[in-house]
């Protein structure tokens, strides 16, 4: 970024405190100080534009992670097999479950 434009975004933003300091009508002022403040970011962004904290403050262990995943793995498949599961019960010959024999004959 050119010199002459951090100078110029130094500038603009010098006349906030002038305005602030001197404009009587509240309105004007806000609306002088905005369009300065926003072409001061225009120019100089790395000094005058919005700031974003980028760090990642993870304090989290990973096993503990690790663990919790494990976890709620282990539960959806217990789910999904209780889900799954039919209980069948399949009679064995000769265990007395035969239907009698009447004599009868069908025809």
């Amino acid at each position: 970024m050119g010199i002459a434009r951090k100078l110029h975004a130094d500038w603009i933003a010098s006349e906030i405190v002038d305005i602030a300091d001197n404009v009587r009508d509240p309105m004007r002022a806000r609306n002088m100080i905005h369009a300065r403040q926003w072409y001061a970011k225009v120019l100089n962004p790395g000094r005058y534009g919005e700031r974003v904290d980028v760090h990642v403050h993870d304090e989290t262990a990973m096993e503990a992670a690790r663990a919790r995943a494990l976890e709620r793995v282990q539960r959806q498949v217990i789910d999904s097999k209780a889900r799954s599961t039919v209980d069948i019960t399949v009679d064995q010959p000769g265990d007395g479950s035969e239907p009698e024999k009447t004599g009868e004959n069908e025809g």
